[in-house]
């Protein structure tokens, strides 16, 4: 298998015609939310808050995923499905705000509601996140977790206008949101606490003024929420959330589901994203691949007031079908999840060589930077057809579903994730950058192609393409050829002149 221009641009062509007669139309009422189509995409107002987990990687190291004589990840694993259970309702349950998808650990979410009331809509995203921030802190007490087990917490809110729309083939379609808010809420997350945006600050009512205070940043603010004043909050704006609820269905959780519940298993054939949860989570040595379309956030908000959002929407759909085909047909790499214009994959075959998956995982991100140059401008143009950057990093991973049953997101657990999305924010257009591991399983030939980046403490190279990667490794080949005809030339010169200097010895059995 591998990536194909002919039929890469047949692809990406019935792609962009599937979404003709495209229209965007407004969310106006709650199941405007849960219609969204492919071809009906709609303008949504709201508040996207992220809580994130900065501790995370602390809990890999707790737990590491690679050493089976201790569970293998499967306490981390445990507590991580705990976690999201008791996250998405309190988000959906208790403030009916909108889970969107758990990003590993980080949940993104969404207040859209009351519609029209965006003070409302600002209001109930800060109190989701400090409930649950606030919720972090009950888990450690709940789970008798100890300082160096902690989870510790952190979040971001933005407020504006986003574009909701529906993307990927059938059977493996999400939510997707494009435009500022989406993106802005995970950027401005700190190491803890709960950090907004001026304009979601500017809408808080005076009741939030004692606490909001300045950040480093002009453009940033902190609120910092006591849980009495929480509580009173909640109450006041009418809210379900309160600590005695989430302790209580914290303790009835674990009762339910006792250390031990999760059960990590060797992958060992291709990993069914249908079959995956906390008692068959898939342990696999992959490589972590995210790809970023550079300034495309940007290019819609252009596009939006040129009149021609429709045509950059369909742009949009016809670059995440080419992103999805070259990773998972032609590579056959796990799609994880969407996020906004960004694609996480894992690529994991073949299980017995982590070399050839290595050199596997390089070339479909060639592939990728192959379809934006060559292919998708002939189709959606050569404004719309955006670079990647693309970050990948090696290791194990748990792969599993995480949140409340019916609505579960597949997520990959470690600390390779971690890196690679890591590198990948450190990139421009056009860049692939891969961690220490990846480099290292690399022909050398290919490693020649990337230097040593401190910045991105990675190793980078620039606009590459699977062209490049051919003649790299056809040149390679040549010089093997070469070296070896050499060989076998001189090999022959050496046996004559040493045939020739021997005598003739007659015929002896026992010689």
């Amino acid at each position: 298998m591998s990536w194909d221009y002919e039929e890469s641009l047949e692809r990406v062509q019935r792609a962009y015609d599937a979404t003709k007669g495209l229209t965007v139309g407004e969310v106006q009422r709650k199941t405007d939310l849960e219609n969204t189509t492919l071809t009906h995409p709609k303008r949504i107002i709201g508040a996207h808050f992220y809580v994130d987990v900065p501790s995370y990687r602390t809990q890999l190291a707790y737990d590491p995923i690679d050493d089976e004589s201790t569970g293998g990840g499967e306490d981390l694993l445990h507590q991580s499905h705990l976690w999201a259970r008791e996250a998405s309702r309190v988000v959906e349950t208790d403030f009916d705000a909108t889970k969107v998808h758990f990003q590993g650990p980080k949940l993104h979410g969404l207040a859209y509601r009351p519609i029209g009331d965006d003070e409302a809509m600002v209001v109930k995203a800060v109190l989701t996140v400090a409930a649950i921030v606030a919720t972090g802190r009950i888990f450690n007490e709940v789970l008798e977790l100890d300082q160096s087990a902690a989870w510790r917490t952190a979040a971001g809110v933005d407020f504006g206008e986003a574009l909701v729309t529906a993307n990927g083939v059938r059977g493996d379609r999400e939510l997707l949101f494009l435009g500022n808010p989406a993106n802005r809420a995970a950027k401005i997350i700190d190491s803890k606490g709960i950090r907004i945006t001026l304009e979601a600050a500017a809408l808080l009512p005076e009741a939030f003024d004692n606490y909001i205070a300045e950040t480093s940043d002009p453009d940033i603010r902190a609120i910092a929420l006591d849980d009495d004043r929480l509580e009173e909050l909640v109450e006041e704006y009418r809210h379900g959330w309160s600590r005695e609820a989430t302790r209580k269905r914290l303790k009835d959780a674990l009762a339910a589901y006792p250390p031990g519940s999760a059960t990590v298993y060797q992958a060992t054939v291709k990993i069914d994203k249908a079959k995956l949860g906390m008692s068959n989570t898939k342990r696999v040595n992959a490589v972590s691949l995210f790809a970023d379309v550079d300034g495309f956030t940007r290019y819609v908000e252009d596009a939006d007031q040129a009149g021609l959002l429709a045509e950059a929407v369909r742009a949009y759909h016809a670059i995440r079908s080419e992103m999805r085909h070259a990773t998972v047909q032609d590579y056959e790499a796990l799609r994880v999840q969407y996020q906004g214009d960004r694609v996480q994959a894992l690529a994991y075959l073949p299980f017995d060589d982590e070399d050839k998956a290595a050199l596997r995982a390089v070339k479909a991100a060639a592939a990728l930077h192959s379809a934006v140059a060559e292919v998708l401008p002939q189709v959606i143009g050569a404004d719309a057809a955006k670079p990647l950057a693309i970050g990948l990093a090696g290791g194990n991973v748990l792969v599993s579903k995480l949140g409340e049953h019916g609505n579960r997101d597949v997520v990959s657990l470690g600390t390779s994730t971690a890196d690679a999305a890591r590198i990948q924010g450190c990139l421009n257009g056009g860049q692939t950058g891969l961690d220490k591991v990846v480099y290292g399983r690399l022909p050398k030939w290919l490693q020649e192609l990337f230097s040593w980046d401190s910045t991105a403490r990675a190793y980078v190279s620039s606009d590459l393409t699977l062209d490049e990667i051919e003649r790299a490794e056809s040149v390679d080949a040549s010089a093997r050829a070469k070296s070896a005809s050499s060989v076998s030339v001189a090999s022959t010169v050496a046996y004559a002149s040493a045939s020739a200097a021997e005598p003739i010895r007659p015929y002896c059995s026992d010689c």
